[in-house]
């Protein structure tokens, strides 16, 4: 997924006025992935198109006549000559001819939270989220069940000049497509990756298609054998079956087979991660200790200005052999957005996402032999997100400037363990000690020093004077983390 927020399905209904000429303006109307039952039976000849600006659906049928639309605000249900909606040549986006006059044809209704259904023409028609398919498949079972992927690759036209890389691989490897139908970015990715391949026509390189049903609990074997956290990932081996590397979720270059090509040229790509960013304000290094001095780990991060006015930071964590890298990013008022948090140990890995949407904070887990496990909590509005990046401890609410004495906040804590979705809530008491002179490392800093207070824990802050990041923090009975590198772009 590119830096956007987790996609709200439940959104996919739209809003339009009856018989209301429509404006030559219009957004385009988007592909959505949903099944549609025909009185009662699959009909993968129907596609879902949506327009997310004004909440609408449209069903567009190539084998009929009529196309219907659906207006979520009204819960009113129109028809419109099915020649009214010139779809793309790839078939992932359409426009509704600004003369089409759309008629009443009654109204659906919602069948539960991603189910709608209605009667139209003689037909029962149910909009479903799509189940997909499991397991390895081939090309024949991928179209067929997103017919809109096949026409995706085809209109495709991939890099010549990596096509040409492609064709020079002299040595046979295997290219796996780890995916879901449902999902995106496999949408966006996959069929370009196959495009690429059959441009390339070399026998050397074999592809395998593996689809992943959306809970990420089949096929198990390949979930857990080959720790897939995020789709799709496209693994290269070579004949032995040993991974070369992999490519997930998005480029870290141009194109995805850019970013295959590279790994087969032994220069794999380092993905600078999907979220969107702004400038580089500053980098830096902590050094982790505990009480008698010993280093227990280090943590590198890099903070951006972020987008809409907020700030992004990515940290990568290590502690003896656990690796943990962090995305954490907050809106322009300095509230949580979103929290990426990824736990490397040994051949095990898990990745928690972490949204806040209102009052609502939505914890997703992936890499447990569980599938996915899912969470949502609500939060008040004095509210801080704890995530593992010590460079984050400024983000997500948790105050860095001045608050009153004895302000208290409500603050969630990111798990520790991965053991459940969802870490703990605790109410933290923050004391301004004022601004005191801190030598570290990195240098020596006029620091605004806080104190911390929750539960049995308690431990002091100092944070830069102008990144709002900490340069020295302490935990009485725990450890102390040091800024020891710094460098702040101009």
């Amino acid at each position: 997924m590119r830096t956007r927020r987790p996609r709200a399905w439940l959104s996919f209904l739209g809003s339009l006025a009856l018989a209301a000429t429509l404006s030559a303006s219009e957004p385009a109307w988007r592909d959505a992935t949903r099944d549609v039952y025909v009185d009662g039976s699959l009909d993968r000849s129907v596609q879902v198109f949506v327009n997310g600006a004004t909440h609408r659906t449209a069903l567009v049928s190539t084998r009929g006549d009529v196309a219907y639309v659906l207006d979520r605000d009204t819960g009113a249900l129109s028809s419109a000559p099915r020649a009214a909606f010139h779809l793309a040549p790839d078939t992932a986006s359409a426009e509704l001819d600004a003369a089409a006059k759309l008629e009443p044809a009654g109204r659906f209704q919602k069948v539960d939270a991603v189910a709608t259904t209605f009667a139209a023409g003689g037909h029962v028609y149910l909009i479903a989220r799509h189940q997909g398919v499991s397991g390895e498949i081939g090309e024949g079972t991928l179209w067929d069940t997103v017919p809109v992927w096949k026409r995706l690759a085809d209109a495709y036209a991939p890099d010549p000049a990596v096509v040409a890389g492609w064709k020079r691989v002299s040595t046979p490897v295997r290219v796996t497509a780890v995916f879901g139908t449902w999902c995106g970015d496999s949408k966006e990715f996959v069929p370009r990756l196959v495009k690429t391949l059959y441009e390339a026509d070399n026998p050397r390189i074999s592809m395998r298609l593996v689809a992943l049903d959306s809970d990420f609990r089949r096929p198990a074997e390949v979930i857990q054998g080959r720790r897939i956290i995020n789709v799709p990932t496209i693994l290269v081996d070579r004949a032995d079956g040993t991974e070369i590397g992999r490519f997930i979720e998005t480029p870290a270059g141009d194109s995805v087979e850019g970013d295959v090509l590279a790994i087969l040229n032994g220069t794999p790509r380092s993905h600078p991660g999907r979220y969107e960013r702004g400038p580089e304000l500053a980098r830096g290094t902590y050094v982790y200790r505990d009480g008698a001095g010993a280093e227990q780990g280090r943590e590198r991060w890099i903070l951006y200005a972020g987008k809409d006015g907020g700030r992004l930071v990515r940290s990568t964590i290590e502690t003896g052999d656990l690796t943990t890298d962090v995305f954490q990013g907050t809106s322009a008022d300095g509230r949580l957005d979103f929290a990426e948090i990824t736990r490397r140990q040994g051949e095990g890995v898990m990745r928690a996402r972490y949204w806040l949407d209102g009052d609502t904070l939505t914890g997703s887990l992936r890499g447990r032999e569980a599938g996915i496990l899912k969470q949502d909590l609500v939060v008040p509005a004095s509210f801080a997100f704890a995530s593992p990046a010590i460079a984050a401890a400024a983000l997500g609410g948790q105050p860095a400037a001045t608050p009153e004495a004895g302000s208290d906040i409500v603050c969630y804590v990111a798990p520790e363990t991965f053991s459940t979705p969802l870490g703990s809530t605790c109410v933290v008491t923050y004391r301004s000690a004022g601004a005191e002179t801190v030598r570290v490392p990195a240098g020596e800093f006029r620091a605004t020093h806080l104190a911390r207070q929750s539960g049995n824990e308690a431990s002091d802050w100092w944070f830069h004077p102008d990144l709002n990041v900490p340069v020295r923090g302490l935990v009485y009975g725990g450890l102390e983390y040091t800024l020891a590198s710094l460098e702040v772009r101009k």
